[in-house]
């Protein structure tokens, strides 16, 4: 995979020591305003997840040079009953179910309600 440098892995623990409190304290302070935050993290993962794929996929792009012929995890083959020689991005990724529609709505709902 690719190695993070000091720099990038200082930034992430920082972001994380600093934004769990303020999320712990938003949820008990105003919990709707934490569902409609969750429901914008799904969408911003479903789009980071199919550009991550897209990428993997189109050769002469770093992920693809990485990823490509990358396996499996193992896990991943014996929960969805994938070949030996099953990918990551072909065969693992596609396998996983798609995940529900869009819960922007639902999310809205709860904090207008």
């Amino acid at each position: 995979m690719f190695d993070a440098s000091w720099m990038t892995r200082a930034l992430v623990i920082s972001a994380q020591i600093v934004m769990t409190p303020v999320l712990i304290t938003t949820y008990f302070i105003k919990p709707t305003a934490m569902h409609r935050f969750v429901g914008y993290l799904e969408e911003t993962a479903i789009g980071t997840y199919s550009n991550i794929v897209e990428k993997a996929e189109t050769p002469g792009t770093k992920l693809h040079t990485a990823w490509n012929e990358l396996p499996a995890p193992d896990i991943a083959k014996s929960y969805w009953n994938l070949s030996r020689d099953a990918t990551w991005v072909r065969e693992a990724s596609l396998a996983a179910p798609l995940p529900p529609p869009p819960r922007a709505p639902l999310h809205g709902t709860a904090e207008d309600g």
